[in-house]
């Protein structure tokens, strides 16, 4: 079964304060930070906790609207993908061992998409 990531519109440049893309733009800042000291046996992972507890271990972010986070990951193995508002989001960032037998991918952040992009999808 493949995972296909969210489909993100595109959105514009001057966005209000308080836009999600700002709460998206310090995530990926915070990731990218901690991806620079980690050691060359560690890896960075990333955690969302939803209400009442539920954790994802988190594959990729994106975006949506002016309020809602994208999460894709993991629950129990499984595939699945959250839309989190950003008054209620939790994320946790840990640095992991490597594990030589396990193969990772780096946590991706989906960029907003042009409107070109979403014009040539709609054809």
């Amino acid at each position: 079964m493949s995972f296909n990531p969210p489909h993100i519109p595109y959105i514009r440049p001057n966005l209000p304060s308080g836009h999600i893309s700002g709460v998206y733009n310090h995530i990926q800042e915070e990731y990218e930070d901690l991806l620079k000291k980690a050691k060359p046996n560690e890896d960075v992972a990333a955690t969302v906790f939803l209400f009442g507890g539920t954790e994802i271990t988190v594959k990729t972010f994106g975006y949506a609207g002016p309020n809602l986070l994208i999460v894709n990951g993991q629950i129990h193995g499984k595939d699945v993908r959250a839309y989190v508002h950003q008054s209620s989001l939790q994320v946790i960032f840990s640095l992991v061992p490597k594990d030589s037998k396990i193969p990772r991918t780096p946590l991706g952040f989906v960029a907003p998409r042009s409107s070109e992009e979403e014009k040539n999808d709609m054809q």
